[in-house]
């Protein structure tokens, strides 16, 4: 992390990645639960 990213900014910035990490958490709940749901079908 360079020292641009300092105190408020830093905030927004990690404001900014946290919303993007969640999508992809979910996108990744959503394909196991897929996989999941898949093989209880077999």
């Amino acid at each position: 992390m360079s020292k641009r990213y300092s105190g408020k900014s830093f905030k927004d910035f990690s404001v900014m990645k946290k919303p993007k990490l969640s999508l992809k958490e979910k996108r990744k709940i959503k394909k196991e639960k897929k996989t999941k749901n898949e093989i209880a079908k077999r």
